[in-house]
């Protein structure tokens, strides 16, 4: 077996050696010794190695074959064509996600990964394995390895399972340290401070971390790990992502994001070039099984079963989880997030990607105008002191558009509530903030709900009555629904939190929201709806069910409607009427009918009233809010 005191190339040869690959090896050296050691160096064919993939199936081929040479009878491994990829690509990229379909065998090659990495240069080599929670990560990624590991007992390795570690034992009977071995870090979201902290603290030359189930894990696990992080400082290092994709916002999302953008996909994508490196998308609709139309790559001594999904398994799923249109069927079947998303939900993420809601804006000439809103932590259930910046303009393509710039977080400090109490402490550093960022207190906003009613007085009284209060209770007002539909809002929605959040639907298709950020996608793409009474009124779920749902308050997201609400009663900002390509008149027969045609006309009679009041010289009669 390889040790890690294994002699060099530039050590004196011994006496006896063999000869393969075009190397020279010690007679000692097993068959397994130098495929890890050819491994290890990426010995190239035009050398007369095989290649660094070539050479790790060899490696799983001695170990977990079939008719492997280390007679493990427990654990097995079948080479299939998806496991050939991500090999592939874990062996020239520093950056890899694969996102996909259950059973398509992540888990389970990456744990070989792993283990192959660490036994071709324990010495120097710490693999990492981040996971939801230590319980879960054993039903996956680390019960995999554990038992790759049991399968062979003549592997140089020690398995402390309830410590989450694995440790390289030399010839001599000395056991590496934890700077030298698979580590197990359980790094979901309420343990992200204690995973981070032991992050910071693993060092070594070669580091490769393998995040499971990515999408469940704490994003702030990405700090650390993406260029720049602290984790990249090591001589060599690699993150892995790993997950079944839920959605576009989430950590996994991130890493697996091509790098032209989501729109540039789709669901029967299977490799795209990321901002970071490479992604990998598997289907179970393209399994090799289901192409090919029978089972080849069967269960060994269960030919009923598969390694990969089957036209059977995907049938059952169909069954089992609602049909093939349902969000489950979509993300553990199809691998990929939901185009229609679920049908009790405000937001699609889907939507927010197809109208480029998360993409960036380029203004016109004309001035914009900077806004902000706050929606205090302590009104309406919320947990954090949210403010959300944006700015509202006119794009190059000629459309009145808010830009959700960033969101701040508020937190008084604790040290100085004798001099200073929480509110009066948020209310100045609220004040403070708009003024650095050029806001007014007339372009300025402020959640009056509940407790938010005795917080704005103070905002009265430290900065300016200018404030725009916005009551989420209460009945919805008698606006207009949308500019193509004159229904007063109170006879469509329950009530006013519900018109609010509903107000951003028609001015995201028409391109009007942009710079959406994944935290308030998230939010804002989590709460659902329902309807009430005899006239089926529109209501929103309540902050304190879907903080009792998600075990989050959707603070993030209010404070951007918060935001749209006082673009709309102080900016008169509302859905417009792209104006038509170049060269394509208004009047095109294609958008004359239906809500594209009543669009156009409304468009087409306020500009002509307004060419008429400019020739004039004198004021509109009326006012069209764009």
């Amino acid at each position: 077996m390889l040790d890690c005191s294994m002699p060099t190339e530039t050590e004196p040869a011994e006496p006896r050696r063999k000869e393969m690959y075009g190397l020279s090896f010690p007679e000692r050296w097993s068959l397994l010794d130098i495929e890890l050691y050819c491994f290890r160096i990426g010995h190239p064919v035009e050398a007369g190695g095989l290649g660094k993939p070539e050479h790790w199936w060899r490696v799983i081929g001695i170990l977990y074959s079939l008719r492997n040479a280390v007679g493990n009878k427990s654990k097995y491994f079948i080479r299939n064509p998806w496991s050939e990829d991500m090999i592939v690509e874990l062996c020239e990229n520093r950056y890899c996600a694969f996102g996909g379909c259950g059973g398509s065998t992540k888990s389970e090659t990456l744990a070989l990964w792993l283990l192959v990495n660490f036994l071709a240069n324990a010495k120097v080599t710490l693999c990492i394995v981040l996971s939801t929670s230590l319980k879960e990560a054993r039903k996956r990624i680390w019960g995999s390895l554990v038992d790759f590991v049991r399968a062979v007992p003549s592997l140089p390795l020690k398995v402390a399972d309830s410590m989450g570690i694995i440790r390289y034992v030399a010839k001599n009977g000395i056991v590496s340290s934890d700077r030298c071995s698979i580590a197990l870090v359980a790094a979901e979201q309420k343990q992200a401070k204690e995973a981070i902290g032991k992050l910071i603290g693993m060092h070594n030359h070669t580091v490769l971390v393998v995040a499971d189930e990515l999408s469940e894990l704490a994003e702030s696990i990405l700090e650390y790990a993406l260029p720049g992080g602290n984790l990249t400082t090591n001589p060599t290092y690699q993150f892995v992502g790993l997950a079944n994709p839920p959605g576009y916002y989430d950590p996994f999302a991130k890493l697996w994001k091509p790098k032209d953008g989501w729109t540039s996909i789709n669901v029967d994508s299977y490799r795209w070039d990321s901002e970071y490196g490479v992604s990998l998308h598997f289907d179970a609709l393209q399994s090799p099984n289901v192409l090919a139309g029978r089972n080849l790559y069967p269960l060994p001594g269960d030919t009923k079963n598969s390694f990969l999904p089957t036209v059977e398994k995907i049938e059952d799923a169909k069954k089992a989880e609602g049909g093939e249109n349902s969000l489950r069927f979509w993300r553990m079947i199809r691998g990929f997030p939901c185009p229609a998303g679920q049908e009790d939900l405000i937001y699609a993420q889907a939507d927010i990607v197809k109208f480029g809601g998360d993409q960036p804006v380029t203004w016109n000439d004309e001035a914009v105008t900077r806004g902000a809103a706050l929606d205090p932590g302590f009104t309406n259930g919320g947990d954090r002191s949210i403010v959300y910046l944006g700015t509202v303009g006119v794009s190059k393509d000629g459309l009145r558009t808010l830009r959700y710039d960033r969101h701040v977080e508020l937190v008084e400090d604790v040290t100085k509530l004798d001099e200073e109490n929480r509110s009066y402490q948020i209310a100045r550093q609220f004040k403070e903030l708009c003024e650095r960022e050029g806001v007014t207190p007339d372009h300025a906003a402020c959640d009056a709900t509940g407790a938010g009613g005795p917080f704005c007085d103070i905002l009265d009284v430290v900065w300016s009555r200018a404030i725009l209060r916005v009551n989420f209770g209460g009945a919805a007002s008698e606006l207009p629904v949308t500019m193509t539909d004159p229904t007063p809002a109170n006879e469509r929605y329950y009530d006013r939190v519900t018109e609010i959040w509903y107000s951003g639907k028609e001015l995201l298709r028409s391109g009007q929201l942009k710079g959406i950020s994944s935290a308030m996608a998230i939010e804002m793409s989590a709460r659902k709806y329902g309807t009430t009474g005899a006239k089926k009124l529109i209501y929103v779920e309540s902050k304190k069910d879907m903080k009792f749902r998600m075990q989050k308050s959707p603070d993030i997201a209010d404070s951007g409607f918060i935001l749209l609400d006082l673009c709309r009663q102080r900016l008169g900002f509302a859905t417009v009427m792209p104006p038509p390509p170049q060269g394509q008149a208004a009047t095109n027969a294609v958008i004359r009918t239906g809500w594209g045609g009543l669009r156009a006309r409304l468009t087409a009679r306020l500009n002509q009233r307004q060419n008429i009041v400019s020739n004039a010289n004198r004021p509109p009669r009326f006012t069209h809010r764009r």
